[in-house]
């Protein structure tokens, strides 16, 4: 009798041990984990630095499009709260750019969604609940848009319309045939180019008016951001003669926050200096991004500068970095710059002195840190690894610290693949670097179908990023071999500009040595 309950709790252990296995048991990535997969982006710390605001994208498949809405988290990530619900069909599926008000209380974001106004227009949501009202009446095209300091105010970039909106009710007019006179005459993603340019534009929250910052009207006007005592604006513009579409020589500018005012430039460099700008907490300082010098395009490399706000000499403040930097953020204290580096196959965080040229780097882990916000002293990040998909992350006392986990759920599900580092030797020497992921349950010295995954470019980098392409070939058996070779950054710019003017040379001998390696 004792032997067969003994057998009978035998039997029971087995079933509860099978069914925990068959629970537990991953499976590989589909396709159908492309649609299931959400996208996290755009951080923004509230002023006090205890809330974070961020979007959530998913895929509606019914529909066939893409749905962003607005969420909320606290800054230890207690409470994670989703504040918009796209709808599925017709306007208003999305919202973007969200921006804290100067106090705290709002946060404001960007939406088509059916309004006093049609097309993309500022709302603004009262962080304690309640529905989002409509902010903005523009017919023009909206682009950007910044709250002022006293929050009586939104800076806008506008654009008037190629083709106006139909009066209510009446037929839509046919179009009118595109006049083309521009050097500059078509573009990626925008097509065609007309002389209708972006400008500046303050509009009065309370009166809802609509003032033209500038005198200027043949110039294009973006990346504008408020000074912090709320007197001036920054922006970005090229304002070369005859013809501006002729070079890339794109300024920092500044101007009185006053309607028709007259704009003072900045810089001198003969190049492109870029943006996001970010002014000083004592609104003394405007630092931005400065290439190389004019002759670059393709391999141009961006390093960290700063530039008076009354005018005088530019500094560049990151000499110590021979690698593309992403936008900066003032600390507090106004003595250092954070931003990224897009270093060999990862991107980390760094700190920079706006006095010195040796920066500090804040992030040791591998992976890719992006999209930077601060407040009150509280960093806030993207960060991804191979086998962990992009989430808000904390930089707190010196460490990565996770606050959101929206693709947590998927992941547990499925086996992931570890990527590897691997190196070749190319014909002449050079040392090239690359990514190697093997097929799920992959079995060492045997053999395995791979594919060369080449990135464009060529200034870029593979690098320790989730990237569902790789696991998704994983899955199905196939090793995926990324390569950095000459023409992509993340090992200074001679190794990125050495190709210019030399392509299907030395890149292509480069991702031969690899495979030959892998």
């Amino acid at each position: 009798m004792n032997f067969q309950r003994l057998a009978a709790r035998a039997t029971i252990l087995s079933l509860v041990v099978s069914v925990s296995v068959a629970q537990t048991a991953k499976r590989g990535m589909n396709l159908d984990d492309l649609s299931r997969m959400l996208r996290v982006g755009a951080p923004q710390v509230s002023p006090d630095g205890k809330l974070i605001a961020y979007t959530v994208s998913h895929v509606d498949t019914a529909e066939d499009k893409s749905i962003t809405d607005l969420w909320m988290v606290n800054w230890d990530g207690s409470e994670d709260v989703q504040l918009t619900f796209g709808l599925p069909s017709g306007e208003g599926a999305s919202v973007g750019s969200p921006r804290w008000s100067p106090d705290g209380r709002y946060i404001a974001f960007t939406s088509d969604r059916p309004g006093i106004a049609k097309g993309s227009q500022v709302w603004v949501l009262d962080r304690r609940g309640g529905e989002a009202r409509q902010l903005t009446d523009v017919k023009e095209n909206l682009s950007e848009y910044r709250w002022s300091p006293d929050g009586k105010q939104l800076l806008l970039s506008l654009r008037v319309k190629d083709e106006p909106e139909p009066e209510k009710g009446a037929k839509p007019k046919p179009p009118k045939p595109i006049v083309i006179d521009r050097y500059h005459f078509k573009q990626d993603i925008e097509g065609y180019l007309t002389d209708k340019r972006n400008h500046l534009f303050l509009f009065d929250i309370a009166t809802k008016k609509l003032n033209k910052l500038t005198a200027d009207d043949q110039f294009e006007e973006r990346e504008a951001e408020w000074s912090p005592d709320g007197k001036q604006i920054a922006f970005i513009s090229n304002h070369d003669a005859p013809d501006a579409d002729r070079t890339a020589n794109d300024d920092v500018f500044v101007v009185d926050a006053k309607p028709g005012s007259a704009v003072r430039k900045l810089t001198t460099f003969e190049g492109r200096d870029s943006g996001p700008l970010v002014w000083s907490p004592d609104s003394r300082q405007i630092a931005y991004r400065q290439g190389l010098a004019k002759h670059y395009t393709a391999y141009e490399a961006t390093r960290l500068a700063v530039v008076p706000a009354v005018g005088g000499a530019a500094a560049l403040v990151s000499t110590s970095i021979d690698n593309n930097v992403g936008p900066p953020v003032f600390t507090d204290s106004g003595k250092a710059l954070l931003t990224t580096v897009a270093d060999d196959q990862v991107e980390y965080v760094a700190e920079v002195p706006v006095s010195g040229t040796k920066a500090k780097r804040l992030t040791g882990e591998t992976g890719v840190a992006t999209s930077l916000s601060e407040g009150s002293g509280h960093l806030a990040l993207l960060w991804s690894t191979d086998l962990a998909a992009p989430e808000v992350y904390a930089l707190d006392t010196g460490k990565l610290r996770k606050i959101t986990a929206h693709n947590d759920a998927l992941l547990s599900q499925v086996q992931l693949a570890p990527t590897a580092d691997i190196a070749g030797k190319s014909k002449d020497g050079s040392d090239v670097h690359g990514l190697l992921t093997m097929p799920l349950g992959y079995q060492t010295g045997k053999k395995a179908p791979m594919l060369l995954f080449i990135h464009g470019g060529p200034t870029a980098q593979d690098e320790h990023r989730f990237s569902i392409d790789r696991q998704l070939f994983a899955a199905h058996g196939y090793a995926l071999l990324n390569v950095n070779y000459r023409g992509s950054t993340g090992r200074g710019h001679a190794y990125s500009e050495v190709i210019a003017a030399d392509w299907g040379d030395k890149e292509v001998a480069d991702l031969t040595a690899v495979v030959d390696a892998a």
